[in-house]
């Protein structure tokens, strides 16, 4: 009824639309990868095996039926085997908390009886995340960015962040992007580990993600090359430093931040530096 040239999807109904291709009509084009590409990014078993033949680290994993029986030390990390936003991790610190912990990530991920529970390493460290373009196997360019905070505070969807450079977990992607053949748009999350400096990928999201105005700012025109017909040229690494937010979600944390809770200094004094103007700052809701 309405034809349309293009459909860009921004959020995981880009799986759906991958997997439903052949249903859009004739000449409506869709940039994305295939959807057995897309799936071996967005599933955490089967992003395992890509990081492995790409030669990017991972923590130490163990797919089990039986996660009470594990083999991993604790502290670890229990983990379904599709989810976003922190939603589908646990961190356990003794066997005793590992059915509990694994029962309710069942229940509220809805994973269907008999799928196997991923168990792995906890690292102790910070996390490193990424948004990324490819032309058919070529990367095109990456931002490297940290969350500033997270809303809820433990464990939710990145509401500020900021631009940083990582040449090691740019070469990461780099091999990632190449051995998947992408093509599109793509992030991924890294554990740096604060002892020893290495890089682990934990986590790949095969779509765009909320640092898609800040990867705009930091010089990738993630949604321009999208629509593009021909195959753009590759972008210079971005300018660190620079950040996003999103502005409605930035204020309920902050006034959470004035509530008694853990590491309650820290959170109140970030919430007020949000209070203060910076030139390098800008609002995913309301730049123009």
């Amino acid at each position: 009824a309405e034809p349309h040239d293009l459909v860009l999807p921004m959020f995981e109904e880009t799986l759906a639309f991958a997997r439903y291709r052949e249903r859009l009509p004739p000449g409506v084009r869709l940039p994305l990868a295939d959807y057995a590409t897309l799936l071996r990014v967005h599933d955490k078993r089967s992003l395992g095996a890509l990081a492995c033949a790409a030669g990017v680290p991972t923590p130490e994993t163990q797919i089990t039926r039986d996660p009470e029986e594990t083999g991993v030390p604790f502290p670890c990390c229990l983990k379904v085997p599709q989810s976003n936003s922190a939603r589908g991790v646990a961190v356990v610190r003794s066997r005793s908390a590992v059915a509990p912990a694994w029962k309710r990530l069942v229940e509220v991920n809805r994973v269907p009886p008999g799928v196997p529970a991923r168990v792995q390493r906890f690292v102790d460290g910070y996390q490193l995340c990424t948004l990324s373009f490819a032309w058919r196997g070529r990367p095109k360019g990456t931002l490297v960015y940290r969350n500033l905070c997270e809303f809820p505070s433990d464990g939710g969807a990145g509401i500020a962040r900021v631009a940083v450079r990582h040449p090691v977990i740019e070469a990461h992607v780099d091999r990632l992007l190449r051995v998947a053949s992408w093509h599109g748009v793509v992030g991924f999350d890294f554990l740096v580990d604060r002892q020893t400096g290495e890089a682990f990928l934990i986590d790949g999201n095969p779509r765009f993600t909320p640092a898609t105005l800040l990867s705009l700012r930091s010089g990738l025109d993630l949604v321009g090359w999208s629509i593009a017909e021909a195959e753009p040229a590759a972008a210079p690494p971005g300018r660190p430093g620079l950040r996003t937010r999103i502005d409605p979600l930035v204020i309920l944390y902050c006034l959470r931040a004035l509530f008694p809770q853990r590491q309650f200094l820290p959170r109140l004094k970030l919430a007020l530096s949000f209070l203060m103007p910076k030139r390098v700052s800008r609002s995913d809701l309301y730049d123009a």
